[in-house]
């Protein structure tokens, strides 16, 4: 498989690292990883995107993908945000409690093909760097 999107005209290579945060920094997304991971693939099908690497952290998330050109980045991250947050209190009632799961903000910068390799990297080893001091709050009941 190509790196590069073709079109008619046009040849591209769009890479995104998205990062956004549980609501406070408070470290229960761990706790929902798998959920997340999948709850990612199936919206990254629908709204037309490919992730590379997901890489979930006890308080953040992070995320290598490609799009179109197309692509609305700030519709990405309101579907990837609304949804996971959406399905996830759906699954789990305790959850409805919290007001938001997520953060409003978030991080996203454009990759080119010279560093696509450099962040993937990064993104697969943020947790052999996490500080043997950070707290985990494991939600899950």
């Amino acid at each position: 498989m190509s790196k590069y999107t073709r079109r008619s005209h046009s040849v591209f290579n769009l890479g995104y690292h998205l990062i956004f945060a549980s609501k406070y920094r408070k470290p229960y997304v761990g706790s929902f990883e798998d959920d997340l991971i999948q709850m990612f693939s199936c919206i990254a099908d629908t709204i037309g995107i490919i992730i590379k690497d997901i890489n979930v952290m006890p308080d953040h998330v992070h995320i290598f993908f490609k799009c179109t050109i197309k692509t609305n980045i700030p519709i990405i991250v309101q579907r990837m945000k609304g949804r996971t947050s959406y399905n996830l209190r759906r699954k789990y009632d305790f959850l409805k409690q919290y007001k938001a799961f997520w953060n409003p903000s978030y991080f996203i910068e454009s990759i080119g093909n010279m560093s696509e390799n450099v962040i993937r990297k990064y993104v697969q080893n943020q947790k052999i760097n996490v500080k043997s001091t950070y707290k985990h709050i494991n939600l899950s009941r």
